[in-house]
Formats: C-alpha cells, structure tokens, sequence
C-alpha cells in the first residue's frame, strides 16, 4: 500500500576519455639490459594468482567444506551470473554457470549415483513457514537421491504425498541432489537443515520467521558488489520485507532521467484503466530499456521465480509531488475484474510488488 504527501519531490519505482598526445619524434629511449623489479613483478602478478587458484581447486576436490567456502565467498563474487540469453547462446558458460550456482547434481553427467556420506537430520517445512517449527526428518548415510524423495514424500501431508511437481528448497537454492544437500549443510554451518516444500503450480515464498529478522539471499547478485542484498521482516502478515542494496546510484539516477521527460497522469485499474481523483500523481513507464530489463531480471532472481516477459510488469516510476497522493489499496484484485486467476488461461494477478525509493524528503509521507 502506497500513500504519500511529500512536500518537496519524491520518486519511487514499482521495480569519453581523451588522450593528449605528445610528439614524440626523434626521441631517444635508453637501452635497459636488466631490471631488478621484474622477476619481482611477474611473482606477484602471475605465480602468486595462479598459486591462489591451484590451491582453490585443490582444496576444493579433497574437501567438501572447502569446496563450500569457495562457493560462497570467492565463485559468486568474481563471476556474476551472465543474463539467460548470453547463457543460451554460449553452452558452456551455461555449464560452468550450473556447476557454479546450481551445484547441479554429478550423476547427471558420470551416470554414479552420488550418495550421502553421513548421516543428516532435516526439518520440513511448508513454503514460506521455515524455520521454527517443522516435521523432524533423519536422512541415512548412503541414501541417494532417489531414496532422499522417497523420504520427503512419506513426511508430506496426505494430499501432497502423489505431487510429481512438488519442489524442495534450502535457504540457499533449490534442492536437487544429496550433493546439494550436503553443501547446504556445510555452507549453513548447522547441524539441522531447514528444507521447504513447495508444491506444484505455487511460487517459492520467502519465510519471514519473526519481525526484526535479517537475512543475506546468496541466490541474487547485487547492483554493488561490495554490499550484498539484505532482506529485513516488518511484518509478518501482510508479508513485507525491506530490501537493502537492490539498485545501484547509477541505476537510480537512470529511473529519475528516464522519467523526467515521459512523465503522465497516473491512472487505475487493469485493462480498462482510468484516471481517478484517488491516484493524483505522474507515472512514467520503462519496459525494455537495458538498465530496466537488467532491474526485472534482478526482481525475479529475489523472489526466486523464473524470469518471463509474459508475466513481468514494466517499471514503473512515479512522482509525488507535494499534496499528491494514492489513496490505500492492494495490488491484488480480488473483484472486479474478469479473468483475474493467474493460473487460468489469460489469467494476470501480482504475486509481488517491490517498492524501490528514488530520493528522500526530510519529512511527510504516509
């Protein structure tokens, strides 16, 4: 819900270098036959990086804790993950995207079913309820994947047991395989793993847990890379998180031009839209600029859905300006309007709505 009565401008966001040359003619340069400073510089800047990744890679085939340290603090923050069209055309940054982010199960490509090498006790919980309550689960060493399913199956409620579809999810990434799980484990640094179910046709939901709570998605890669997106629970029902992080200042300074110039009155509803004294401010829309597209790409990583066109809004900027305002509402339509069931055909409905705050007013704003 939205409303707001800045006095002064707000904006929010429903989601060459020049060489001088110098003649150089007839200059004379003088002959060096030894420079002590190179074999120095080529130590630091050849042996010691590639001494670095022997080590990582090492370290990471003899060790699956190392192999999930370096997964988390060194993989994620040098290789951003590429755009899904880069990905589809270049199969093997796609494969090396999987093996980096997805910690896609081996058996896949060796045909050995890979195999739990301890023990593990699991929580189950219902999407978006994790973590204080669940159904207590021991997986056995030496089950495998296979077996793993079968587990969480029978500890599934009555009508879920049969679901084909249903998915299962860390807080981490999806879970696909017992190396999957086991890295979960290791990168939680727990003894008990919280895993949620999600079933077929429903949409992965964040657990709020309590008010106050805090947590880093390492399913996301942030607009700085020098501080991660943090999600913050204000409340647990509605579901509403702050997010920290998510747009750079480049990207902010982007959505305020872009509108500047396309700004119009605001209107209402869905498919017969409107123009209503509830809504009185100007709104600008960004559907296919690089920096927007970018942004949605982002939004639907957060909330952990697969990004498609047919099922994203354009971002949306809009400008409040002092007394202007929009009245309380939901996003949701629950009346009104036909065919507002998503998972009809031709069915639209918002599942999620990010508000992404442009600028600041010293005071004002509901």
């Amino acid at each position: 819900m939205d409303r707001a009565h800045p006095p002064s401008r707000r904006y929010t966001m429903a989601v060459k270098t020049a060489k001088n040359k110098q003649n150089k003619k007839n200059a004379s340069v003088p002959l060096k036959l030894h420079n002590p400073s190179t074999p120095m510089l080529l130590f630091v800047t050849v042996t010691l990086p590639c001494l670095f990744l022997a080590s990582v890679l090492l370290s990471s085939l003899v060790s699956p804790t190392a192999d999930a340290f370096w997964h988390k603090y060194f993989w994620h923050r040098i290789l951003p993950r590429p755009s899904d069209e880069y990905l589809a055309k270049n199969p093997w940054a796609a494969l090396a995207m999987d093996m980096i982010y997805e910690d896609q199960p081996s058996e896949a490509i060796s045909g050995i079913a890979h195999q739990l090498q301890s023990d593990i006790h699991i929580r189950l919980h219902k999407n978006g309820n994790c973590c204080q309550e669940g159904k207590p689960i021991k997986l056995l060493k030496g089950s495998t994947w296979d077996d793993v399913v079968l587990t969480f199956r029978a500890n599934l409620p009555d009508q879920l047991k049969t679901d084909e579809s249903i998915k299962f999810f860390t807080s981490d990434f999806e879970i696909t395989s017992t190396k999957a799980i086991q890295t979960s484990l290791l990168v939680g640094a727990t003894d008990t793993l919280d895993i949620m179910y999600v079933e077929g046709g429903a949409l992965f939901v964040w657990s709020t847990r309590h008010v106050g709570y805090k947590f880093y998605p390492t399913n996301v890669a942030p607009a700085n890379q020098d501080a991660p997106i943090a999600l913050e629970t204000l409340s647990e029902s509605p579901r509403v998180f702050r997010v920290s992080n998510f747009l750079s200042n480049d990207e902010m300074e982007y959505l305020k031009s872009f509108a500047s110039k396309r700004l119009e009155r605001s209107h209402v509803g869905i498919g017969k839209e409107s123009f209503s004294d509830d809504r009185t401010s100007r709104t600008a829309w960004d559907t296919n600029s690089q920096t927007s597209l970018k942004i949605q790409r982002r939004a639907f990583d957060l909330i952990r859905v697969k990004y498609q066109v047919n099922i994203t809004d354009a971002i949306q900027i809009i400008r409040y300006l002092p007394g202007q305002t929009y009245i309380g509402h939901t996003d949701y339509f629950d009346h009104g309007y036909d065919n507002l069931d998503p998972a009809l055909p031709g069915g639209t409905n918002r599942f999620v709505t990010i508000f992404c705050y442009l600028s600041d007013v010293p005071e004002g704003g509901k």
